[in-house]
C-alpha cells in the first residue's frame, strides 16, 4: 500500500497509522514518511491527521476495523478526498458517520476481492495508510 501511494500516486508524504509502534521501522522501508500511534493521542486519529496536514489526498484502510474506516474517511479533504476500505469488517459492523461528510463530496470506495483504480487531485498529493 505504502510503496503504491508513493510510485503510483506521487505522494509526498504517507502517513502511517498503527496501534503498534514496532512497524515503524519496517514501514519507512516501504515509503512512510511519518507514524501515528492512536493509543499515544488523546483525541481521534482524524483529528491528529488533520492538525498534521490540514487533511489527506486519499487514504486507505487495510484492517477492517469500523472506527479505522471512520477515521480513514473524515481525514481526507472536502471536494476531492479519496478513501478505499480495504479491509474486511465483520457482517454486523455498521459503518457511521455525519451525512455532511458524504455531501462535501468526499469519496468512499471499496474492494472485497480485487483491486481499485482511483485518481485524485495532484494538489499537494498525500497519502496515508490506516492500521496495518
Amino acid at each position: 500500500v505504502e510503496q503504491g501511494a508513493r510510485l503510483r500516486r506521487g505522494a509526498a508524504q504517507i502517513i502511517g497509522v498503527d496501534t503498534n509502534a514496532e512497524k515503524y521501522d519496517k514501514a519507512k522501508k516501504f515509503g512512510v514518511t511519518k507514524f501515528v500511534n492512536p493509543k499515544d493521542r488523546d483525541k481521534p486519529v482524524q483529528e491528529v491527521i488533520a492538525e498534521m496536514t490540514n487533511r489527506v489526498d486519499s487514504s486507505i484502510e487495510c484492517i477492517g476495523s469500523t472506527t479505522a474506516m471512520i477515521s480513514a474517511f473524515e481525514c481526507v479533504n472536502d471536494g476531492w478526498g479519496v478513501v478505499v476500505l480495504v479491509g474486511v469488517p465483520n457482517k454486523d459492523d455498521a459503518f457511521k458517520t455525519l451525512p455532511i461528510n458524504l455531501l462535501n463530496e468526499r469519496t468512499l470506495e471499496g474492494a472485497l476481492i480485487g483491486k481499485v483504480l482511483y485518481s485524485c487531485s495532484p494538489r499537494n498529493q498525500q497519502g496515508i495508510r490506516t492500521h496495518a
